[in-house]
């Protein structure tokens, strides 16, 4: 885009990002040098923190959230003995 801006520079907290995400005001990424997950301020930059320390191998970063999620009815949760169904019940959104 035309209005990209710097809002986080870096050698201690991105020497190796690999995946980054961003949910409401923050931003969160993953530091394969660092082996970390960490999250700031998309528009500052500040609030600077370490989620996670010692990761192995981690590659991806997915927010999980009610809000970014699609709804769905939990048949599980229903009186029946696994949802209705005759071996494994799994909630999954538009499948019927």
């Amino acid at each position: 885009g035309q209005d990209r801006r710097l809002v986080l520079k870096s050698h201690m907290f991105l020497p190796h990002p690999l995946a980054l995400t961003i949910f409401e005001d923050r931003v969160y990424w993953i530091d394969g040098e660092n082996e970390a997950v960490y999250g700031a301020n998309k528009f500052t930059g500040s609030e600077l923190v370490t989620l996670v320390n010692n990761l192995n191998d981690a590659q991806d970063i997915i927010i999980y959230h009610e809000l970014v999620q699609p709804s769905g009815k939990n048949w599980c949760e229903e009186n029946m003995a696994d949802g209705g169904c005759s071996y494994l019940c799994l909630p999954a959104p538009q499948i019927n």
